[in-house]
């Protein structure tokens, strides 16, 4: 039989080691989400605009949109370039 005060301690270290490992994930972790982020962010080239438009108009785009599977952004896009380059 072991003595009790050094099953008591064999308990504590155990339980310390088991700490100091959570610890240890814990702070790795956190210095994961908190490191800078590496790779090159590409610079912002778009600007977020609104429109209002006829609600019909509208469903009737989003029904075509989403038959030709495109997205809303590049028809209106591509459309507002053409209207440009018409008037240049």
């Amino acid at each position: 039989m072991m003595n009790l005060s050094v099953r008591i301690m064999l308990e504590k270290k155990i339980m310390m080691s088991q700490y100091k490992y959570t610890r240890e994930n814990r702070m790795n972790k956190l210095q994961h989400l908190t490191s800078p982020i590496s790779p090159k962010r590409r610079p912002v080239t778009k600007t977020r605009v609104s429109f209002a438009i006829n609600k019909n108009l509208y469903d009737k785009f989003k029904t075509a949109a989403d038959k030709d599977m495109r997205k809303y952004s590049n028809i209106v896009e591509s459309s507002l370039n053409r209207y440009v380059q018409s008037k240049s």
